[in-house]
């Protein structure tokens, strides 16, 4: 295996109690020809001062004069800047295992037609307690997963490498609101798949992904979505049919109906059930979520 150059990208944000764990776990890589960036996007506690008190030749700090108000702004500055052959992407509450680094370069340098990797994560908590492994651990075979990833976004993107080149056929990642709910990352996971192919190394658990509800990743306001889908045409014509397009986004939405109702918050639910019904209103499922969301109205 060659040796080539990895550029880690680390965002951070609001993440002082947990950035120098994440630092130190790139530090910890067996793989050990990298750089890294890594950029406070203002954050109004003490995790820029966190990231000072790690120190290494191959990092830079950057220091955002002003929030950006969206992660893939401070992620598109750090690709413009880097130099790697490869990009792995890190959000400052994750953490790698020792191995994922080099399992990744290995996998991609021996799989050239594979532009896009990414490894399996255990899910914790604020805490550092182990929930569950994110998936349940299964993901489709790798090659084309772009149909996969329309049913169920099964990629964090601080398990994600991605080779240089291919962001020229691509792009980088969005920096508008494009599909909310964690859809701003998905969103430029779908412009990968539809492009290339998406391999793991292996199904090994090599990244631990934290689950803060204080987050705005989790924030409640996310739950709705910026642009379906369907108005993404970009994304999907010549993959799929508007038809079976039509026909994820309700089982989509039935699967989020069901699981705003077990969280009681019956605005989502009116909202799924609402959107249910406009797709496809002879299908009854839609009907009865909206009507339990107007019925537990404030």
């Amino acid at each position: 295996m060659d040796n080539p150059l990895v550029s880690v990208l680390v965002t951070v944000y609001k993440q002082g109690r947990y950035v120098r764990e994440t630092l130190e776990s790139v530090l910890s890589q067996t793989y050990r020809n990298w750089d890294m960036i890594v950029t406070d996007d203002h954050s109004p506690d003490n995790s820029l001062e966190e990231i000072r008190k790690v120190s290494d030749p191959r990092m830079r700090i950057v220091a955002r004069p002003q929030n950006s108000g969206l992660a893939n702004i401070p992620r598109n500055e750090m690709i413009r800047a880097s130099r790697g052959k490869y990009l792995a992407f890190l959000d400052g509450d994750d953490v790698w295992l020792p191995e994922k680094l080099e399992r990744q370069v290995h996998f991609m340098e021996e799989n050239t037609d594979y532009p896009f990797s990414h490894v399996a994560c255990l899910v914790v908590d604020p805490d550092g307690k182990d929930l569950y492994v994110r998936n349940g651990g299964r993901y489709p075979p790798n090659g084309d997963c772009f149909r996969a990833l329309m049913e169920k976004c099964f990629i964090c993107t601080s398990t994600v490498m991605v080779r240089r080149d291919f962001l020229e056929e691509v792009g980088l990642f969005s920096e508008e609101r494009c599909l909310r709910n964690n859809g701003d990352d998905t969103e430029f996971f779908l412009r990968c798949a539809r492009k290339g192919k998406i391999g793991m190394p292996t199904t090994e658990v090599l990244a631990r992904y934290r689950w803060d509800n204080q987050s705005l990743t989790h924030h409640p306001s996310r739950w709705k979505p910026g642009l379906d889908l369907l108005t993404r045409r970009d994304l999907w014509e010549g993959r799929m049919t508007k038809k079976e397009v039509r026909d994820l986004m309700w089982t989509k939405w039935d699967g989020a109906a069901y699981l705003k109702r077990k969280e009681q918050n019956w605005e989502a639910v009116r909202w799924y059930g609402r959107k249910m019904v406009r797709l496809h209103p002879c299908r009854p499922k839609g009907w009865r979520h909206w009507a339990a969301g107007l019925l537990h109205r404030g």
